[in-house]
C-alpha cells in the first residue's frame, strides 16, 4: 500500500452537518416511560411532527450553523428533508482550515480520509454532533447471500442429533423422477421447484406456527398498518408478481417511495429489495408494504440510501414496523450515535418497531480494507453496529434440517442451531452475527440478563437464515424466475417486521420498541407461556475468530431464540411487568483503624410486582463487595442482602459509589454512596 499523502487541495467534498437532539435526558425518560406499564405514558406514542417539535434543533440553531458554514466559504444547500441535517460542499483545503484537520489519500484522492476528528467552534459544540463527508473510507454489504443451485435429489441429515431424536434422512423427488416411478405423490412448490429444494412461505408459516393466526384472519391488515422496508435499489414488478403467483400471495398494496426525490434505478442491491418484499408479504399477507428506496451517494456510499430510507419511513410515521438489512464498515462512532441514533429514537417514540439484520460474518463483523475500498471479513470480534442501537431489535440467524410429509411440505418445528454453514461463495463462511458493541452501553432492559460487559449485546432474537438447511425460495435478479435458495440474516429482519404487523393488529395498537417486553419474556426461559424457542446448540465462530456458544437463555449468537409466532403474539401482551428497585442512598463505615476491616450490609429490595433483574458492580480497594456482587434476580417483593467491606490503607477520608444497574425502567441506575475514615 502506498503511504498516504495530503489529498488534493482542490478536491470537491460533499458534506453534511448532523445536529444534536435537544433535551436528551427528557427523551430517554420518555422512551422508558412509554414501555413501563406502570407509567401514565405507557404506549402513548408521539404523533407525526411532535418529536421534532420537542427534540429537534430549533430554527435558530439551524440558522446559526448554516451561517457559520457560509461564513467559512462553504456552499450551503437548500432546506434538507430532515431538520437535523444541513448539507454543504467545499474543497479539501476549505475543510482542513474550517475543522483543523488533515485529509490524506494514497491514490490521488480516489480514497481519502481525515486523520483526526474535526474541531467545532465552542459556540456550536452543543449543536453539531457529527460532520459527515470528510472521508469516503467506508462500505456496506447486504446481509444476504444466495446459492447458485441445489441438487434435484438431496439426502439431508441433521447437523446434530438432539436428545431423544433419531437420525433423520429426507429424500426429495422431482416430477418425472424417481418419486413418480415408486408412486410418490407429486411435490408442491413449497418444498421443491424446478429441481431445487427449499422453504416456501407455507413451510415457514408451518415451522414457526403462524398458520393458526392467518387462518383466524390475523394477517397484518387492518389496525396492523403497513410494513416499511428500507432499501437502496429499485426492482422489477415482474419479480414480485412471479413470486406471488408461485406461492399464491396477494400483489396489491406495495408502494414505492423515493425519499431523495428520485428513483435510483436498479443496482447491486436489487436482490435485497425483492427478497425483503417477498418475505415480508409471505409472513404478513394482509399488510401493506411501503418500499422506501433511497439514493446511493458517491461520498457516503450505499449506506446513504438506506439511511435516507429509514429516515423517511420514520418521518412519515405511517408504518408500524420498519426493516433494514445492511452491514457497514468504516463509519465512525458519531455516524451511529448522532446520525442513526436519533432516527431510531424517533421511531421508538412514535411507536414504530425497527428491526436490523445482525449480519452474516459471525462474531467477526466486517472491517474496512483501504486497499480494496470495500468491506472485508473481520479478523477479530465485533458486530454490525447499525444493529446495536438500543432502540431497535437486532435479528440473528438459525439453521435446521426440516421434517417433511410425503408431499414434501414442512410438518412443524424441530430444534434449531446457530446459523453457521460451510463456504457458499468467495466471501467465506456464513454465520449469525453477534457480540458486544463498542459504541453503545448496555440498555436498561439487558441489565442482569446479558453478559456483564457494560455493552449493548446483540442479537436480541433470531430467525432461519441458512442457505442449505433449509434455504428459502426467491427471485434472483436479473432472472425473473423463482428459484432456491436465498439466505442470510436479511431474511429475519423483514419477517420480524411482518410478525410485528400481526402483533399490532391483534393488540389493536402499536407496541413500539420490541426489546423491553421481549427481554421480560425471554427471562422466563423456554416455556410455552413465552412463545420463544430457545436455541442451545452451535456457535457463531467465523474463520479464525472464536465467537459465542448458544446456551440456555440469552446468548450472543441467537439472542433469546426464535418464535412460536401464535404463542408469542398470544402472550406478548401478558409479558410480566418489570420490578422496582429500592436501595439505601449511603453506607457509612465511620472511623476505622488503618489496616483493619469492617463489614456492613444493606438490603436490596424489589418493591414491584414483577421480576427484577440487575447487576452490582464490583469495587476496588479500600471498598469491596463481599457478597451479592454480579448479576441478580429478585422476585416480586423479594429482597437480598449485600455485604460490603472497608479496609483503609491510610488515614483520611475515603468514598466510593457502588453502582447497581437493573431493568427497572423508572430507575435503571442506582448509586449507593460508601464512605469511611481511616485513623
Amino acid at each position: 500500500m502506498i503511504a498516504p499523502q495530503e489529498a488534493p487541495a482542490d478536491k470537491a467534498l460533499q458534506m453534511r452537518a448532523v445536529l444534536k437532539l435537544n433535551n436528551a435526558d427528557e427523551l430517554d425518560r420518555l422512551l422508558r416511560s412509554q414501555q413501563d406499564p406502570a407509567s401514565p405514558l405507557y404506549h402513548r406514542w408521539l404523533p407525526a411532527g411532535e418529536f421534532d417539535h420537542r427534540f429537534a434543533p430549533s430554527i435558530a440553531e439551524r440558522a446559526q450553523v448554516a451561517q457559520w458554514l457560509a461564513q467559512t466559504e462553504f456552499q450551503v444547500a437548500g432546506q434538507s428533508s430532515s431538520p437535523r441535517t444541513i448539507d454543504f460542499s467545499g474543497t479539501v483545503a476549505q475543510a482542513e482550515r474550517a475543522f483543523g484537520i488533515k485529509i490524506v489519500s494514497s491514490d490521488a484522492g480516489a480514497h481519502y480520509g481525515n486523520t483526526t476528528d474535526p474541531a467545532i467552534p465552542v459556540t456550536l459544540a452543543g449543536t453539531i454532533g457529527f460532520i459527515d463527508g470528510l472521508d469516503n473510507l467506508r462500505g456496506a454489504r447486504s446481509s444476504l447471500r444466495k446459492m447458485s443451485s441445489k441438487p434435484a435429489v438431496e439426502i439431508s441429515v441433521p447437523l446434530w442429533i438432539p436428545a431423544g431424536h433419531q437420525r433423520l434422512e429426507v429424500a426429495a423427488f422431482v416430477n418425472g423422477g424417481p418419486g413418480d416411478s415408486i408412486g410418490m405423490p407429486s411435490p408442491t412448490p413449497n418444498f421443491i421447484l424446478n429441481g431445487s429444494v427449499g422453504f416456501g412461505p407455507a413451510d415457514m408459516q408451518t415451522f414457526y406456527n403462524e398458520t393458526p393466526l392467518l387462518s383466524a384472519g390475523v394477517t397484518g391488515g387492518g389496525a396492523g398498518g403497513c410494513i416499511g422496508l428500507a432499501e437502496a435499489s429499485d426492482y422489477d414488478d415482474v419479480w414480485f408478481t412471479n413470486f406471488a403467483a408461485v406461492f399464491d400471495l396477494p400483489t396489491n398494496d406495495v408502494t414505492r417511495i423515493f425519499p431523495d426525490g428520485a428513483n435510483p434505478g436498479k443496482n447491486d442491491r436489487d436482490f435485497e429489495t425483492i427478497f425483503d418484499i417477498e418475505w415480508a408479504r409471505a409472513m404478513a399477507p394482509g399488510a401493506a408494504l411501503n418500499v422506501y428506496i433511497g439514493l446511493i451517494n458517491g461520498t457516503y456510499g450505499v449506506i446513504s440510501g438506506t439511511a435516507d430510507a429509514l429516515q423517511r419511513a420514520v418521518q412519515d410515521n405511517t408504518c408500524v414496523a420498519v426493516s433494514a438489512s445492511i452491514e457497514t464498515c468504516g463509519e465512525p462512532k458519531d455516524f451511529f450515535t448522532q446520525m442513526m441514533g436519533p432516527i431510531y429514537a424517533q421511531g421508538a417514540a412514535q411507536g414504530q418497531t425497527i428491526f436490523v439484520a445482525a449480519g452474516d460474518e459471525g462474531a467477526a463483523e466486517f472491517d474496512y480494507d483501504p486497499d480494496t475500498g470495500d468491506c472485508v471479513n473481520g479478523t477479530s470480534r465485533h458486530v454490525n453496529e447499525l444493529a446495536s442501537d438500543p432502540n431497535i431489535t437486532s435479528v440473528g440467524g438459525t439453521q435446521f434440517v426440516p421434517h417433511y410429509d410425503s408431499s414434501f411440505n414442512d410438518i412443524g418445528f424441530v430444534p434449531e442451531a446457530v446459523w453457521n454453514e460451510p463456504e457458499f461463495d468467495s466471501s467465506g463462511v456464513a454465520a449469525s452475527g453477534g457480540g458486544e458493541s463498542v459504541f453503545f452501553v448496555k440498555p436498561y432492559y439487558q441489565n442482569g440478563l446479558t453478559p456483564n460487559d457494560d455493552s449493548r449485546d446483540q442479537p436480541d432474537i433470531a430467525m432461519e437464515a441458512a442457505c442449505d438447511h433449509p434455504g428459502v425460495f426467491s427471485v434472483f435478479p436479473p432472472s425473473s424466475q423463482v428459484a432456491c435458495c436465498g439466505c442470510g440474516t436479511s431474511l429475519g429482519a423483514p419477517i420480524w417486521a411482518a410478525i410485528t404487523s400481526l402483533l399490532d393488529q391483534r393488540e389493536g395498537h402499536r407496541i413500539g420498541a420490541l426489546n423491553p417486553a421481549l427481554y421480560q419474556l425471554g427471562a422466563l426461559a423456554n416455556t410455552p407461556s413465552t412463545g420463544i424457542r430457545d436455541v442451545t446448540f452451535g456457535n457463531n465462530d467465523f474463520g479464525n475468530v472464536v465467537g459465542f456458544e448458544a446456551v440456555p437463555g440469552y446468548d450472543q449468537a441467537t439472542g433469546w431464540g426464535t418464535p412460536d409466532i401464535t404463542q408469542f403474539i398470544s402472550n406478548f401482551a401478558n409479558a410480566p411487568a418489570p420490578g422496582r428497585i429500592a436501595a439505601p442512598r449511603n453506607v457509612n463505615f465511620a472511623k476505622l483503624r488503618v489496616g483493619n476491616t469492617r463489614m456492613m450490609k444493606f438490603q436490596l429490595r424489589n418493591q414491584g410486582g414483577g421480576r427484577l433483574y440487575g447487576t452490582i458492580d464490583m469495587l476496588v480497594p479500600p471498598f469491596n463487595v463481599l457478597s451479592g456482587g454480579g448479576n441478580f434476580m429478585l422476585g416480586p417483593r423479594e429482597s437480598m442482602q449485600v455485604r460490603v467491606g472497608f479496609q483503609p490503607p491510610a488515614s483520611g477520608s475515603f468514598s466510593e459509589m457502588l453502582r447497581i444497574l437493573s431493568d427497572d425502567p423508572r430507575n435503571p441506575s442506582v448509586n449507593v454512596s460508601l464512605t469511611g475514615i481511616g485513623k
